[in-house]
Parts: structure tokens; C-alpha cells; sequence
């Protein structure tokens, strides 16, 4: 006797194989270009500004955690873990920050980061790492600015915008290179031609090639 069987369409099913701190890393990336790219520099910015900084690349997990929040960026219990985890790699109970900036909004490819160098050593006199807010001043060219083209802000309130960006640890109107390396790396993530961008830093420093 002949058996015939009822053949069945088997649904299949899509495992997803990325690792769960890149998953969380992605939602958090999708969150906060909907929010913003502003967003990415306020982030370094808020980071570098906890008590807990170590002046170089790190900061306690609860201080990283609350600087999300802060901003609107809320994960399920799991998922704060999960990232602190990945970025405390001493573990030692402290995340290191610019490797999660850096995981977010990526790097500037060479042209780019050479012509933010060249911005910020046009400025800095003494070999310090650091340069002074007050010089820029004179030269920032804000003409390009979207709000100055408007009219809605003048150039002069254009500086002021681009000044609060840094934190001023040292309470004399200075700049660290790291800081000024987050702002531009930010700024690059939003501008997709290396050209338009390396036109941008040129004209708003008034660098020479």
C-alpha cells in the first residue's frame, strides 16, 4: 500500500546573528538622528563634562548612564547593561566614552580629520593642545550658516552658538584638541561629500590650502 503524504510549507524563520551590544548601539544611533546630528555634540559634550572624567576618555558607568538619560535616550535595564559592559574594558566601573562616540557617529577619513588638524593648529600658539576661544572670534566666517543666511541669528550670535559647544574645564576660554576633534567628527557625520565638508572648515576658518 502506497502512504502519501501532505507535504508542508515550513515558514523560516530570520535569526538575527548581530551581537546584542551592536543591536543596542544601533537603536541608540537611529534615536538620536532622529533627534538631531546637534544631538552627537551634545552628547561629547554633557560626557566630558561629568565629575567623574578622567581628562582623557573615561567616566563612571552611572555618570555615562545618566548622561543618556538626560538627553531622552532610555534603554531597558538589560540594554544598560549590556553597553556598559562593552565599554568598560577594564572593567574597573568605568566606560570609555569616546570609543562609544566614536561607535555611534564614526570617524573623519584623512582628508577630513587633516583639514580639522589644520583648523585647530592655526590657532593654537604654544604646543599646549589647547587653543583660545577669543581667538577664533576675529576669524570665524559664519556667512554659510543656514540661520545667518536666514537672518534669523547674526554672525556674531552664530560664534556664540558654535562656543557653547565646549565645556571650558579650565575657566579661561580654552579649547582642548579632544573636544574640538568631537565637535568636527560630529559635524562630518551629518555632511556626506568629503568636498562639501572640507569646503565648509576652509571657509569658516579661512585656511589656505
Amino acid at each position: 500500500m502506497q502512504i502519501v503524504t501532505q507535504s508542508k510549507k515550513v515558514k523560516k524563520i530570520k535569526i538575527n546573528k548581530k551581537p546584542y551590544n551592536l543591536i543596542v548601539l544601533t537603536s541608540l544611533r537611529d534615536k538620536i538622528f532622529k533627534m538631531g546630528y546637534d544631538q552627537i555634540r551634545i552628547i561629547g559634550k554633557n560626557l566630558r563634562n561629568t565629575k567623574s572624567y578622567n581628562g582623557i576618555n573615561k567616566i563612571e558607568k552611572d555618570d555615562f548612564l545618566t548622561c543618556l538619560r538626560d538627553i531622552g535616550l532610555l534603554l531597558p535595564k538589560a540594554a544598560n547593561e549590556k553597553l556598559v559592559q562593552y565599554y568598560d574594558k577594564d572593567i574597573d566601573g568605568y566606560v570609555y566614552f569616546v570609543e562609544f562616540l566614536k561607535s555611534l557617529r564614526g570617524e573623519p577619513n584623512q582628508q577630513r580629520q587633516e583639514v580639522i588638524d589644520k583648523a585647530f593648529m592655526k590657532f593654537e600658539k604654544d604646543g599646549s593642545g589647547m587653543i583660545d576661544i577669543r581667538d577664533l572670534k576675529g576669524v570665524f566666517n559664519a556667512s554659510r550658516h543656514p540661520k545667518v543666511v536666514s537672518g534669523e541669528i547674526t554672525q556674531e550670535q552664530a560664534f556664540d552658538e558654535f562656543a557653547r559647544n565646549f565645556n571650558d574645564r579650565t575657566g579661561a576660554g580654552k579649547i582642548e584638541k579632544c573636544e574640538w576633534d568631537d565637535y568636527f567628527a560630529a559635524v562630518s557625520a551629518s555632511v556626506v561629500e568629503d568636498d562639501h565638508f572640507i569646503e565648509l572648515l576652509k571657509g569658516e576658518w579661512e585656511i589656505q590650502d
